[in-house]
């Protein structure tokens, strides 16, 4: 039971919007991995990504010599030693960042084993199952990717305390912050209630117009999202987007003097990105091509 009632609004607002069994926030969760590839870059994002599929089982049923044949399968595919993928993995444990649960920026306790005391809210706990998963590997690939990363930089060093600590606050930032180490005042109490929902924009537009990244790093969060999600969604959206609604505004304001941005292949990319483009060839109409850029 939920005493605190700002969470109890916040918890009955995030279960319907994130959970029911919906597939879709499994893909909606889980393209966090493209902050991965812009910050860390895309070898290292893939690499990461492969990792955090292969050590998933793991996390279920990983015995030593379980492990050891992953790492060895890993050594053989991606080129990562056996002993630094096992490093990874060892770390990651102790650490917890695979864990989403009540630190995640969203939904504080909601998520926690202890809220479910009846089969009401186990039931609401179960709905998050997809929410978890694409959170999950959104987090298994940033932890990864973090980790090559350090251990590029660092080939001879022992990966201590100090060194988890980096890699930690590396793979959080690549997730966006929304751990709860990152929240603001605003995450508590009343104000949080209409400003739930808003987290994930805030700590985006921070990176971008804050001291958090670098200009080259800026620079290549707007391209690969623009790729992804079209010009506007990836370049003023990807600043502003929580502010301000830009690519409605963008598409009304092309509408506005004759342009539709879904007349062919080339607008519809620049204007909604390369992924919606190809599945409005798809099916034949661009029109009927589901709008990807909805998901940010």
């Amino acid at each position: 039971q939920i005493k605190d009632i700002p969470s109890f609004f916040r918890k009955a607002a995030f279960i319907p919007k994130m959970g029911f069994w919906n597939p879709k926030q499994f893909f909606m969760q889980a393209q966090g991995a493209i902050a991965t590839a812009a910050q860390a870059g895309l070898e290292n994002a893939a690499k990461g990504m492969s990792m955090a599929y292969m050590m998933r089982p793991l996390q279920l049923a990983g015995t030593d010599a379980i492990i050891t044949e992953a790492a060895a399968r890993a050594e053989r595919a991606l080129g990562v030693k056996a002993k630094h993928f096992i490093e990874s993995y060892e770390a990651l444990q102790r650490t917890g960042f695979q864990n989403v649960g009540g630190e995640y920026g969203s939904f504080d306790a909601h998520l926690n084993p202890n809220v479910a005391n009846s089969s009401l809210n186990k039931m609401f706990d179960d709905s998050m199952m997809f929410f978890k998963m694409g959170e999950r590997a959104n987090r298994l690939t940033a932890w990864n990717a973090a980790y090559l990363v350090w251990r590029e930089a660092n080939p001879l060093r022992a990966f201590d305390n100090q060194a988890v600590k980096q890699v930690l606050a590396q793979a959080d930032q690549y997730t966006g912050n929304m751990t709860r180490a990152s929240a603001a005042g605003w995450n508590y109490g009343w104000a949080s209630i209409p400003t739930q929902f808003f987290s994930y924009h805030a700590r985006v537009m921070d990176q971008m117009l804050g001291g958090r990244l670098d200009g080259d790093k800026k620079v290549k969060m707007m391209a690969l999202h623009s790729i992804m999600y079209g010009i506007p969604a990836g370049t003023a959206g990807l600043a502003i987007g929580g502010v301000l609604p830009v690519v409605q505004l963008t598409s009304d304001l092309m509408k506005r003097y004759g342009i539709d941005p879904d007349s062919n292949v080339v607008s519809s990319a620049l204007a909604h990105g390369i992924p919606q483009a190809m599945l409005g060839m798809l099916v034949g109409d661009q029109h009927k091509a589901p709008s990807i850029s909805d998901t940010l």
